[in-house]
């Protein structure tokens, strides 16, 4: 307002390079050039609503002086307005449970009041966000700390090997905090998009300084994080309802708890680690006239050892890693026969059961080449019952038939069941796809897949053969779940490749997958956040 009348000439803004605090001069995590960040797009904004040219405004860095200082000169070159203006910071532990990790300024409330020359008050108001962040790290994430070392008995293994740590932490927070548009791009003014995403990358960071701090190496994978942003303008108090789901024990473990005829109980416990055991290879295949499918397949595994020298070994390693490590003939020998009678039972009778497979036997050889005289067979009967396949038909729209119009749709995000209902559609209409599921998320949620291929007229082919002695390539979208244009534009592209003759001609040359959701969890959580808060970037 100062300003909105002059005849401006050019408005120079300063602004002074961050260097880390003198109370903490190791300070890593900073950029030289914040303050500038923090007024991004001031120059958009003031060369809109002041009618000047962008050229006209220019952004100075310099070392020394006030955090900001503007100076706006008329067209001659005269001073018209020189201002400065100090934000007010205080300097916190990044993660309150690592205190010597490291500091970080954080821009907080300040009430400063005047009469005539005197100072009446000039003092800190922690702000909302501020509150929540103390109490997120001085309550959430100390819980979620203690959780983990005490079901980890204080040294939880590096990486990923016994993720996740938790279920779910979802944190639900309403606010009376600014949230609007500036009506330039997607620029927004918002609190709380950045919390969301504080909460969501600083609880993974958090694990990742709790692995290195224990064991030197970070805990990945740490469990599902959901932050729910619900910005209000009311300026009520702030609400936070926070849920934690955790596991009674540190990896997957049989337990057998047993009382004697003496009255005498125990408990036995077996921990099951993640095996270092090498995929299986197939080596025998049998067939016979008019049964589809395989009526038997012979599997060769490279095991450590003819015996079961588990108790033995005990005496110069940890159980846990003996279990990881070692595996033996016998091990596999005996695993194939408990499932097999297990079925008979009436358990497991999915375990190991395939459509089209018939009876199974895994050679388990201790010797790098393949030799029948170092090796053990185990067998496994055809009594099982294997799940009914997945039908990709079932993904469509009841009565749901082509009629030419576009598929893929621009205008909100494709949730999984829209996309994959988008792959069932292109299979139902064009010879070229077929649809497929290729297994499932951590949820449990179905994964699908397209494969396009120009149509084979021979009564007899090998889709192996017509699928690898081609080149393929994979579009994989939605890895990070919140990149969500990534699933539209890999199946409007399929619907491009089906549709235009142009793009058709391709598939002679190439074989295309299509594969929209790599992590279909991740991809519905996005679309669910985004319901609530659109504009937010998670």
């Amino acid at each position: 307002p100062r300003i909105a009348d002059a005849d401006i000439g050019e408005i120079t803004i300063n602004f002074r390079r961050n260097e880390p605090p003198a109370e903490w001069p190791q300070q890593a995590i900073h950029t030289p050039v914040r303050w500038l960040h923090e007024i991004f797009p001031i120059d958009e904004i003031l060369s809109r609503e002041l009618d000047l040219d962008l050229e006209k405004i220019r952004f100075e860095e310099v070392h020394e002086g006030p955090t900001y200082e503007v100076l706006v000169t008329d067209t001659s070159g005269q001073d018209i307005l020189r201002d400065t203006f100090e934000p007010k910071w205080v300097l916190r532990p990044y993660f309150d449970r690592f205190q010597d990790y490291e500091q970080v300024r954080v821009t907080t409330g300040w009430l400063t009041g005047w009469s005539g020359d005197r100072v009446l008050v000039d003092e800190r108001i922690v702000t909302d966000p501020e509150s929540f962040w103390d109490y997120y790290q001085t309550e959430v994430l100390s819980a979620l700390y203690d959780h983990v070392m005490g079901t980890h008995k204080g040294i939880p293994r590096g990486g990923s090997i016994d993720a996740p740590f938790f279920g779910e932490i979802t944190v639900d927070l309403e606010m009376s905090e600014p949230d609007y548009r500036l009506n330039l791009d997607q620029e927004m003014h918002t609190t709380m998009d950045g919390l969301h995403e504080e909460i969501y990358f600083g609880t993974i960071e958090f694990f990742d300084v709790l692995g290195r701090n224990s064991r030197g190496q970070g805990l990945t994978f740490p469990g599902r994080v959901i932050p729910i942003m619900r910005p209000k303008s009311d300026g009520s108090a702030g609400v936070a309802h926070v849920q934690v789901t955790g596991f009674a024990t540190s990896r997957p473990a049989v337990v057998v708890q047993y009382t004697e005829t003496s009255g005498q109980t125990g408990e036995v416990r077996l921990d099951i680690p993640k095996t270092t055991l090498q995929r299986p290879s197939a080596r025998l295949a049998t067939v016979k006239n008019g049964t589809p499918g395989l009526s038997h397949l012979g599997l060769r595994v490279r095991v450590d050892t003819e015996l079961d020298v588990r108790d033995s070994l005990l005496t110069y390693a940890r159980p846990e890693q003996v279990d990881r490590t070692m595996v033996s003939a016998e091990q596999i020998v005996a695993t194939l026969g408990e499932i097999e009678s297990l079925r008979a039972e009436g358990l497991y009778s999915s375990t190991l059961a395939y459509s089209d497979l018939g009876s199974l036997e895994v050679w388990a050889e201790w010797t790098h080449e393949q030799d029948p005289e170092f090796r053990s067979t185990g067998t496994l009967a055809a009594n099982g019952v294997p799940e009914s396949r997945p039908d990709w038909r079932t993904l469509l729209p009841e009565g749901w038939s082509y009629n030419g119009d576009r598929l893929v749709q621009w205008d909100t995000p494709m949730p999984p069941v829209e996309g994959h209902q988008v792959l069932a559609m292109m299979a139902e209409s064009f010879p070229e796809a077929t649809a497929y599921k290729v297994g499932e998320s951590y949820l449990g949620k179905d994964v699908w897949a397209l494969d396009l291929m120009p149509t084979v007229s021979a009564s007899h082919w090998s889709h192996v053969k017509a699928s690898t002695f081609k080149p393929t390539v994979v579009y994989s979208a939605r890895e990070h779940a919140n990149e969500v244009s990534s699933t539209s534009h890999v199946l409007r592209h399929a619907e491009l490749l089906l549709t235009d003759p142009e793009q058709r001609a391709k598939l002679n040359r190439v074989n295309v997958v299509i594969h929209p959701y790599l992590n279909p969890d991740g991809a519905q959580l996005a679309y669910d956040l985004y319901r609530i808060t659109p504009d937010y970037i998670l």
